[in-house]
């Protein structure tokens, strides 16, 4: 099952552009949902590695299931505000002592698209300040998307 669902969303995986985070960036995560029923769980820490619209990856020495049954919360604090992103696990992967995990985020309200986009716009400028062309068109492409 978990490889039916990796190679489900493999043909998908670079339908948005990610935003490498350098150093990795601190996170919590939580269940919220397992099957139908609601839960919330103690955060756990977790290193996000990268981010897009559609979802994220990130390392963290928690094990989650690939699945769809299972709904997950990052909080990200990214120093001008707190979002909370809601998702699932769409692919894991052993790396020494921890494990690898590319989450799809659930479909958002369009408050909380915009709020995202807005953090990843200024994100991407911090990243990288002397390409503004590369953020004009990273910008188009998402506006695109959430029309």
């Amino acid at each position: 099952m978990a490889e039916e669902a990796q190679q489900s969303v493999s043909g998908n995986r670079r339908a948005d552009v990610r935003i490498q985070l350098l150093q990795g960036t601190r996170a919590a995560i939580r269940i919220i949902r397992i099957n139908r029923s609601m839960v919330r769980s103690r955060p756990g820490p977790i290193l996000l590695l990268d981010i897009s619209p559609g979802g994220c990856g990130f390392r963290t020495a928690l094990m989650f299931p690939v699945s769809s049954r299972v709904l997950l919360e990052i909080e990200w604090d990214h120093g001008h505000g707190s979002l909370r992103l809601v998702g699932q696990i769409v692919w894991r992967q052993p790396v020494d002592t921890v494990y690898r995990y590319g989450m799809m985020f659930h479909p958002m309200s369009p408050g909380e698209k915009r709020l995202l986009f807005h953090e990843l716009n200024r994100l991407l400028l911090e990243l990288s300040p002397g390409q503004s062309r590369i953020h004009l068109l990273y910008r188009a492409q998402n506006e695109r998307k959430f029309r």
